[in-house]
């Protein structure tokens, strides 16, 4: 090995380099929104176009607002935004089938038989103290990977469509707040006997979570999850369909302070009908996508929200 006093990378000795790394800024991320898009996005036709190959798709390759970065014309609107995005075009994998791709691009693992791998909201919630009532990673349009042996504290809490109310955030039908309060408080003190008698984790890790989805249904907060008194024009802006209110919806988490919101859309496995799928993908996503992105830079969130776009690889010609 090396001498870490001795050894020179680019004429600067490492020493140098280790104590310059440890002056550095820390980073501003604080929020993080991912869109996964399942089934294997077709990156040619996307974000990595091949201008003048034989490998070259049906769209043209379009330029943007970054200097000599062009992606394709699927995504008109957001060719304007593309100064606020970095490309990454170098990732390759070796995992074919869908589920194992999936998993090692959301995990950084190879799937295993005995053991589940947290995803990298859960590994977010982990790490990254709580901001207010809202869970820390909201998963919308379909479930994320789960927190493995992170625990029940790290999983996703799931939205099933962007704008519908959770039926489980109030007491149900014929239940009325005083009698509901009533029913959390002979719950709590009959957890907390058994906890005084058993001491076990599962009763304590039970009352946090009865806790905390309390604190979720009182909680002012949850006016985030509305989108129906939003203006007409906004919602005609982002597209006012599923993938539309769900980039919405994340752009109202992370004004709230969720750490993690991660958006699913399917659809990408386009083995044959590839170009007009893409085409109407891109209908959906492009004034989605341009919108969230300035609309947190004109809150002044982009700087510490971290909008990320995956799928579980690309697709040949």
């Amino acid at each position: 090995m090396l001498g870490i006093s001795s050894a020179t990378l680019l004429g600067m000795p490492i020493a140098q380099m280790v104590a310059q790394a440890g002056e550095a800024k820390k980073a501003k991320c604080e929020h993080v929104i991912l869109f996964w898009n399942g089934g294997g996005m077709s990156h040619i036709d996307t974000w990595d176009p091949k201008p003048g190959r034989p490998v070259a798709g049906e769209f043209d390759p379009i330029k943007t607002s970054a200097d000599g970065v062009q992606i394709s014309s699927v995504f008109p609107t957001v060719a304007k935004q593309m100064h606020h995005a970095a490309l990454i075009r170098s990732i390759a994998g070796t995992n074919g089938a869908h589920g194992r791709a999936s998993y090692q691009l959301q995990t950084s693992y190879n799937q295993s038989g005995n053991l589940i791998h947290p995803g990298i909201g859960s590994i977010v919630v982990h790490e990254k103290e709580r901001m207010g009532d809202l869970p820390s990673f909201i998963t919308i349009s379909g479930n994320a990977r789960r927190a493995g042996y992170l625990g029940q504290r790290c999983e996703a809490y799931y939205v099933g469509r962007p704008g519908e109310k959770d039926p489980y955030l109030a007491f149900p039908a014929g239940i009325n707040n005083v009698r509901g309060n009533k029913r959390l408080d002979i719950l709590k003190q009959i957890n907390l006997r058994k906890q005084a008698k058993l001491g076990a984790k599962e009763l304590k890790a039970v009352d946090t979570a009865t806790r905390e989805a309390v604190n979720l249904m009182r909680s002012p907060a949850l006016k985030s999850f509305e989108l129906e008194k939003e203006n007409p024009k906004t919602l005609a802006r982002y597209g006012d369909t599923d993938f539309g209110r769900g980039a919405l919806l994340a752009r109202k988490l992370v004004e709230t302070g969720v750490r993690f919101v991660q958006i699913n859309r399917g659809g990408f496995d386009t083995h044959n009908n590839n170009f007009p799928a893409m085409e109407n993908h891109g209908l959906v996503m492009d004034p989605a996508l341009a919108s969230l992105i300035e609309d947190l830079a004109a809150i002044g969130k982009l700087e510490s929200t971290m909008v990320i776009m995956l799928s579980e690889f690309g697709r040949t010609p």
